[in-house]
């Protein structure tokens, strides 16, 4: 809006300066309807961003139709451009096109995203000052998780690495932790480093019991794996026998992504 007003001013007082008959009042009638038609567009993108987020969770294709019409509008705000994007990778990682959701991540998180952070103004009343500017928001916070998986998915464990030591820096919330917990203990598997994922064991298995049954039951076999390889075989057994009362072997086998869709309020 400040830059639209002060290109209003130009026009009304520069122009007509120059010998441009009604150059002045045409040009605001431009700026006008140019910001008339950016607000349109934006109002509808943002009316098809969530169309397409209460679509990742119930029809991957009508997402797809979705965003594609929403990222055709021209102008729009860029913060609605940058969800749509956001939507996006979130698609390509619940298609299974991880290379493609990692590198939208990567990308969107090279961006100035602290306007997204919609933390409760309490919660953030309670922290020092100092300790705010830790706060990931919901949509940094989530695509750098996106980032993460992807990057497992893919067998980039230096990217997965990157990212999940970015989420470690900053404070997350309890959705986003028990994300952190599941990826980062697959992440511990794939690189070998099983006395790792299996420290503070006890507190992991706490916490994964409150995930969803099928991620939980996936982190109680990740962790069993990695007791039976530090010979942790009493743990191990249990932590099997818990995977199985929580998941089906074809949830097991299957190795499909943890990570939930984001949320409609993101």
């Amino acid at each position: 809006m400040l830059v639209l007003l002060v290109l209003l001013i130009l026009g009304g007082s520069i122009l007509p300066l120059s010998g441009i008959p009604m150059g002045g009042p045409l040009l605001l009638v431009a700026l006008l309807g140019g910001w008339m038609w950016m607000t349109f567009n934006s109002n509808r993108a943002g009316q098809m961003l969530l169309q397409a987020t209460f679509a990742l969770t119930v029809n991957l294709a009508d997402t797809e139709s979705i965003l594609a019409q929403a990222l055709s509008r021209w102008p729009m705000q860029r913060s609605i451009r940058l969800l749509l994007y956001h939507r996006l990778a979130s698609l390509r990682h619940r298609q299974g096109r991880f290379a493609e959701a990692a590198t939208i991540s990567r990308c969107l998180l090279q961006y100035n995203l602290a306007a997204f952070d919609r933390s409760s103004p309490g919660a953030m009343a309670l922290l020092q000052p100092q300790d705010r500017r830790h706060v990931l928001g919901p949509v940094q916070a989530h695509l750098l998780l996106l980032l993460a998986e992807s990057s497992l998915q893919v067998g980039d464990l230096h990217s997965a690495h990157a990212a999940l030591w970015q989420l470690h820096q900053g404070r997350l919330g309890v959705q986003e932790t028990l994300q952190r917990l599941a990826i980062q203990t697959r992440y511990e598997l794939m690189a070998g480093q099983h006395h790792a994922a299996v420290q503070l064991l006890a507190r992991k298995v706490q916490w994964a019991e409150l995930m969803p049954a099928a991620q939980s039951g996936a982190v109680h076999a990740m962790l069993a794996q990695a007791a039976q390889q530090v010979g942790m075989h009493q743990a191990a057994s249990w932590l099997w026998e818990r995977a199985n009362l929580l998941c089906t072997p074809q949830q097991l086998q299957s190795g499909s992504p943890m990570l939930p869709p984001p949320q409609p309020g993101m």
